[in-house]
């Protein structure tokens, strides 16, 4: 942990997505965070002392699911959300829940590696 009380660029944890059960008000379905501990912090955003995002999403009554997992650091955190603000796209293009397909450019993908959890919605279907 740094002085300023967020960790240090290359500590050591999970870059996690979390898909909101639908939109919020400013038109976002999705949160990237980092994580030393994971279910700490999911629980804080659950509970509504998460990010603004996640606050929001709360006071606006969705449910909140962690959809996909990586380990990582803040500086590859950082990078995935440039790439995000970049095409203007957000992230339902990786979201497993959303059915993304979107390609990440190769250095990043190479960087992030395979998930370390993802969900995926299972559909049923009538007979």
């Amino acid at each position: 942990m740094s002085t300023n009380g967020f960790p240090a660029p290359n500590a050591r944890g999970v870059i996690y997505l979390v898909h909101f059960s639908g939109r919020t008000n400013q038109n976002r379905q999705h949160y990237l965070g980092f994580s030393s501990d994971l279910e700490r912090r999911y629980r804080q955003h659950r509970l509504g002392w998460g990010a603004n995002e996640t606050r929001k999403a709360i006071a606006e009554g969705l449910k909140l699911t962690v959809a996909q997992t990586w380990d990582g650091t803040p500086t590859l955190e950082r990078r995935l959300k440039e790439w995000s603000r970049a095409g203007k796209k957000g992230f339902s293009g990786i979201c497993p829940i959303c059915g993304g397909n979107d390609d990440l450019p190769p250095d990043l993908a190479r960087d992030l590696g395979r998930p370390s959890m993802r969900v995926c919605r299972s559909e049923s279907r009538s007979a």
